[in-house]
């Protein structure tokens, strides 16, 4: 069961995410993110069970056997193209001309080549049919978890490592500190979900010979789901823009007051389960009208921790807006407000660096600049008649 709700959160994410893109990007991301979900779902719900004899059982296994077939790849792909095309170098400058052309070849096919995605998809299918084909030849039995190879495993882990590796490699490469945060998250999200699987799917069947504790492995993977949808409401990943505030804070009140009000009724049946205090119908109406009356207070004390959670741009801006207004009543020196402008500037929007220019006579000064940055700017340069 908990494998079917797992794999339904990730479709869901994956259709949430197709359906809510801007309609003038014309990359594909999106798509395999969608594609990678619905294989998520198809491996969770059809092949992670236990087999019958049924017709319908074989044709829900086969399609489960399918997406072992064609996810590994689909998770490649997607990190290669996510969040943008990851190119990678090979070639060394310092090289002679025959290993230079050859690491120049294996460059352009690795960046520019469809045939690479194409090689991608094609190798698992290929590595699962020579599997049975060589182990029917040559009379060797094969070590099954949940009815397939345990080399198509091993191959999905392989592909899952890549996966990450290229991942991190994105996030490395990044040169947005708001960009790196974002793939920070699901680097993180993803490795925490992912490593388990692999640890209990593919490593322990290898090594001990026992697929009994793959459902522990499963367990986690909900993370990836979870932590796309954070980054997604959070960060707008994909270009999504997505207006949950006021249905989020709700929602985490409602669910506060509802366990609240749930365990204040175990508690009194329990405590006065003999007496006529916890059969009485006027203390139930009065525990419902302290909660109402408690909803609001406790939604405003929730809005805090909602805020920081979810929105902490927006959160960090209205915060730091009011400690400017509060620190603008007691300066009043051109340098003291350029500092105070500039650090919360550089704080608000994770700049590495951030400077104010201000006009006196003809030229644009600064008190508060950092070297090697110019104190003054001359009012003729080019640059400041097209900023202007």
């Amino acid at each position: 069961m908990y494998a079917c709700i797992s794999g339904f959160l990730f479709f869901l994410l994956g259709l949430f995410v197709l359906l809510s893109r801007p309609p003038e990007r014309s990359d594909r991301p999106s798509q395999v993110f969608f594609t990678l979900c619905t294989l998520f779902l198809l491996l969770l719900v059809c092949r992670l069970r236990e087999p019958s004899y049924s017709s319908f059982d074989w044709v829900v296994l086969t399609t489960g056997t399918l997406s072992l077939l064609v996810l590994p790849a689909a998770f490649l792909h997607f990190f290669l193209v996510f969040p943008r095309r990851l190119r990678i170098s090979f070639r060394d400058l310092d090289s002679p001309a025959g290993p230079a052309s050859l690491l120049a070849g294996l460059e352009h096919f690795v960046n520019d080549s469809p045939n690479l995605v194409r090689l991608l998809y094609l190798v698992p299918p290929l590595f699962y049919v020579s599997s049975l084909v060589l182990a029917s030849l040559f009379e060797v039995q094969i070590r099954l978890v949940f009815l397939a190879p345990i080399s198509s495993w091993v191959l999905m882990g392989d592909y899952f490592v890549l996966g990450l590796l290229a991942l991190l490699a994105s996030m490395l490469k990044s040169k947005e500190g708001r960009e790196r945060r974002q793939i920070g998250w699901v680097f993180v999200g993803t490795v925490l979900g992912v490593t388990p699987f692999l640890l209990f799917a593919v490593v322990l069947p290898s090594v001990w010979g026992t697929d009994q504790f793959v459902a522990w492995g499963v367990i986690p993977l909900a993370l990836v789901p979870l932590t796309f949808a954070y980054a997604v409401v959070r960060f707008q990943f994909f270009d999504i823009k997505v207006i949950v505030r006021r249905s989020l804070l709700y929602t985490v009140t409602t669910a506060i007051v509802s366990v609240a009000y749930a365990l204040g009724i175990a508690a009194v049946n329990l405590i006065f389960r003999d007496s006529l205090t916890g059969r009485s119908p006027l203390f139930f109406l009065i525990m419902a009208l302290a909660i109402v009356a408690l909803f609001d207070p406790l939604r405003r004390r929730l809005q805090g921790p909602v805020d920081r959670f979810f929105f902490r741009e927006a959160y960090d801006a209205r915060l730091a807006i009011e400690e400017v207004s509060a620190a603008l009543v007691r300066e009043f020196s051109f340098a003291g407000l350029e500092k105070l402008l500039v650090e919360r500037l550089e704080a608000i929007m994770h700049l590495e660096w951030a400077v104010l220019y201000r006009c006196d006579g003809g030229a644009f000064e600064s008190q508060a600049v950092a070297p090697p940055l110019p104190a003054a700017l001359p009012a003729d340069l080019a640059v400041l008649d097209v900023l202007a």
